[in-house]
């Protein structure tokens, strides 16, 4: 927390400042929950849509389970 409100004295405006400390805590949860900030991240904007229909399903500790079912239910091109 000490960090955070360190760097959010660096920001260009209130926005900005919100924006930063929303990231750091998605990034810190995944961090603490074994997850690769950089993967979730990449996959919560890969799949922008169902993360808006179902956000539960997309939490760090859910989003695996659910990119395993999509990639399940997805037919294969022949």
């Amino acid at each position: 927390a000490i960090r955070i409100r360190k760097s959010s004295l660096f920001h260009k405006t209130l926005n900005g400042a919100k924006v930063g400390s929303e990231l750091m805590s998605v990034i810190h949860t995944a961090l603490k929950n074994g997850i690769n900030p950089i993967d979730y991240l990449t996959a919560l904007q890969q799949h922008q849509a169902q993360v808006k229909q179902d956000p539960f399903a997309w939490l760090p500790w859910n989003y695996q389970q659910t990119l395993q079912a999509l990639v399940e239910e997805t037919p294969l091109a022949a």
